[in-house]
């Protein structure tokens, strides 16, 4: 009986440790696609052109943002950043 517990305990423990990476992935999905909408509306705001899209309801202003100078010493993790 004390085994068939224990097999159980283990059960649950592998069932939670599932959905919880099952919302990880989730959330870095969502991040990503956040991510990915900033850049456009930045690029969009760059170029001169009104962002209309309906997700750009959903993203922070940019306007705030203190844009830096380029510094060539400072390298950048994203790929899509690096070869530019």
């Amino acid at each position: 009986m004390e085994e068939m517990q224990c097999l159980l305990a283990q059960a649950r423990l592998c069932c939670l440790i599932l959905e919880a990476d099952k919302e990880a992935e989730i959330a870095a999905k969502n991040v990503e696609k956040l991510r990915a909408s900033r850049y456009r509306s930045i690029l969009s705001e760059l170029m001169g052109e009104e962002d209309t899209r309906a997700d750009a309801a959903h993203c922070p202003q940019t306007s705030g943002l203190n844009l830096m100078p380029w510094d060539a010493s400072v390298h950048s993790t994203s790929p899509a950043v690096r070869h530019i």
